[in-house]
């Protein structure tokens, strides 16, 4: 599963969030993060830039609690605009929450949790509620309780277990006769979804893989329905992977049999998701001389003779302090680098599922499910879309982005004749990218970023749409989503491009190395702070940033790009 702060309520330039720290086991406390002044003086060298920013109300993220709130807070935003995320709660709460309380109960299970109940100084059964909390929140991002889930990398089941990793906790697989049955599985599965949708009156009988379809063919589908049962039946009993009871109990045992060696529940789920030996080199490389051995006196100890954790890890380790921990962290993806921030939000979104349904709906239709976070922040942008050259040219909230030292503005790729008539953003957006430079260079960034798309027309858009079309599905192709294009909660269409409005803008990903890591350390800590969004995907083939700035800070980015 692939996020920002929730709920936030504006006080003039500051934001203040109040939400819970989401420890499962942790008494509640409200947190209340303002927006903070400067404290020194700007130094009559600075640029115009710099002394906009020290005099600006941009939080600086020197409170590592702030920070750690607000990555928590920007994964939970990011989880509750899924479309499935209720269906996926309702699931994890009624079907996956007691199989992981039966499996914690297993002799192998109680006797680590026994460990971790006297070293965490609580009672066993606080222990075991906490355990299962943050294990049912691992599921919950793994595969959202879904028995028949698998993963690009043919990771199979509720726990997403690996053929050769499941054979080595115990599990049956026979992986032949599995994968033989799967292919039957998902035959069964197309035909149906097929059938279900050419039924509906509004089906496009022209989509691509459609079959022939006549009335009688509706027939078919209570015996097509129990096939597909008596087939996943059979899947399951010679591929335990797809057993769900079978795959939480060995998961239970393997991840409980990582404590010794990994003593902290953020350090264990790190070694989980991302490699126990990347987890001992990360250890080893951030304490450096001080290395205390294995992980298990690392984290015991590494702190001044006191525990180590993630968070403390995390937030300490930058292009100048720990570089070689920098280097190598950042050299992993950032999927790993957040997974326990990923985990912690997870757990935050079944809380509030388990307290109140209808609340948490209410949140998931404000959230407009299905689409980026530059919807909820700018739920109304769509109104001001720029539809062609002319109108573009026309547009009054727009400002020129110069190229300058360390920024390269690269040419529109579908429209070269008319780049220069792109190289334009709102101030906002503009400030935004000026930031993320300034940051990338204080933070040692040597090489020149480059920008790719900056404001398009809707006409180009649709262009390139034409030009670069996504690549067709593996078979079988399964039918359209009829509900694709709903605007659950409002908001703009699925499809809308933010790029349109001049409110996004694309950096590149640095071919040197270092400047790569820079850069993405650069976003992860202006996220964290709460100022945009920055997600990575691709353009025209190139790994790129997908940046937008926070609507809160509106006022202060245009500042920022005001002084040229």
């Amino acid at each position: 599963m692939n996020f920002r702060r929730w709920p936030a309520l504006t006080c003039g330039s500051a934001i203040v969030y109040v939400a819970a720290l989401p420890l499962a086991g942790c008494r509640r406390q409200t947190v209340v993060a303002t927006a903070p002044q400067p404290i020194i003086q700007p130094a009559p060298s600075l640029s115009p830039f710099r002394k906009v920013m020290q005099a600006s109300a941009l939080p600086d993220g020197n409170s590592r609690q702030e920070l750690r709130l607000n990555m928590i807070l920007n994964v939970r935003e990011r989880l509750m605009s899924h479309r499935d995320i209720e269906k996926d709660a309702a699931r994890i709460t009624t079907e996956i929450t007691p199989i992981v309380e039966e499996a914690a109960r297993q002799p192998a299970a109680k006797e680590c949790l026994t460990e971790f109940a006297q070293d965490a100084g609580i009672s066993l059964e606080e222990a075991t509620s906490r355990w299962t909390t943050l294990q049912t929140a691992d599921l919950m991002l793994e595969s959202g309780g879904d028995p028949d889930a698998v993963s690009t990398a043919s990771a199979i089941g509720v726990a997403q277990w690996m053929a050769g990793s499941a054979k080595g906790v115990g599990l049956s697989v026979d992986l032949p006769e599995s994968n033989r049955l799967s292919a039957k599985i998902n035959d069964r599965r197309c035909r149906i979804a097929w059938i279900e949708y050419l039924s509906r009156p509004d089906a496009d009988r022209s989509a691509p893989g459609a079959p022939l379809y006549t009335p009688a063919d509706s027939d078919l589908l209570p015996a097509m329905r129990a096939d597909l049962l008596d087939l996943r039946e059979r899947r399951r009993r010679i591929d335990a992977r797809y057993d769900t009871r079978n795959a939480i109990f060995a998961q239970t045992r393997y991840l409980l049999g990582l404590y010794r060696r990994f003593p902290a529940p953020d350090w264990l789920f790190q070694a989980y998701h991302g490699g126990e030996a990347g987890v001992t080199k990360t250890l080893r490389l951030y304490l450096g001389a001080r290395s205390l051995g294995s992980p298990e006196t690392a984290i015991k100890g590494g702190q001044n003779g006191g525990p180590l954790s993630f968070d403390t890890l995390f937030f300490s380790t930058s292009p100048s302090s720990h570089a070689a921990a920098f280097s190598y962290l950042y050299g992993r993806s950032d999927d790993h680098r957040h997974y326990w921030y990923k985990l912690l939000a997870a757990e935050q979104v079944l809380d509030a599922y388990r307290k109140s349904t209808s609340d948490f709906h209410r949140e998931w239709e404000s959230s407009l499910p299905g689409r980026r976070i530059e919807a909820h922040w700018y739920p109304d942008a769509a109104a001001d879309a720029i539809s062609d050259l002319p109108a573009l040219t026309r547009a009054q909230r727009l400002v020129k982005v110069e190229d300058r030292t360390g920024l390269t503005i690269r040419p529109a790729l579908d429209d070269p004749v008319n780049s220069e008539r792109y190289r334009v953003l709102r101030p906002a957006a503009k400030g935004a990218l000026l930031l993320v430079l300034s940051e990338f260079r204080r933070n040692g960034g040597i090489g020149a970023l480059t920008a790719g798309d900056l404001t398009l027309t809707q006409k180009y858009v649709d262009r390139a749409r034409l030009l670069h079309p996504p690549k067709p599905p593996r078979p079988p192709i399964y039918p359209p989503d009829p509900d694709a294009d709903l605007c659950i909660g409002g908001g703009p269409p699925r499809r809308f491009d933010y790029h349109t409005v001049g409110l996004a803008f694309d950096l590149l990903r640095p071919t040197a190395d270092r400047d790569r890591k820079i850069l993405a350390y650069t976003l992860d800590r202006l996220e964290a702070r709460g100022l945009l969004s920055a997600i990575e995907a691709r353009d025209h083939d190139d790994r790129r940033y997908h940046i937008v700035p926070h609507p809160a800070y509106a006022d202060l980015f245009t500042q920022l790009a005001s002084p040229e």
